[in-house]
């Protein structure tokens, strides 16, 4: 097989399992706007009818483990940003030098992979220093 084929294999592979991504979580965001719907709707009939307002915990235990869950995830992800930034930035480096030093002659050319890992974590590292900005 030629290497066309596997160029438009590779490139409908993830296109195919990006639109799985993206249908599953529209999904499950109009589910989650049925829910604050029916929960509007009910209130506003209690308030009709002059009955007591039920008790409802926040929107976001309704919502789902991923909204209950956000304040601890957000205490922890400048700390997460820090590690994987200088992880991916070490990769980086460490695929580029391997390819240019490389004896085959054929991995030197591809020594600027090493540079999509480098600026990847050159960029959680930026985001660390961005988001520590903000919370001091």
């Amino acid at each position: 097989m030629d290497d066309s084929f596997w160029a438009i294999f590779g490139a409908t592979f993830v296109l195919l399992w990006g639109l799985i991504i993206v249908l599953a979580r529209y999904l499950q965001a109009r589910a989650q706007l049925r829910l604050r719907e029916m929960i509007h709707r009910e209130m506003i009939l209690a308030m009709e009818k002059s009955v007591p307002l039920p008790e409802i915990t926040s929107l976001a235990e309704l919502a789902g483990p991923t909204e209950a869950l956000w304040p601890r995830i957000k205490r922890l992800l400048p700390a997460f940003s820090l590690g994987v930034g200088f992880v991916l930035a070490g990769l980086g480096v460490g695929l580029a030098a391997a390819f240019y030093f490389a004896a085959d002659s054929g991995l030197n050319k591809v020594w600027t992979l090493g540079l999509i890992p480098l600026f990847v974590g050159a960029g959680f590292l930026l985001y660390h220093r961005m988001a520590g900005r903000t919370t001091a």
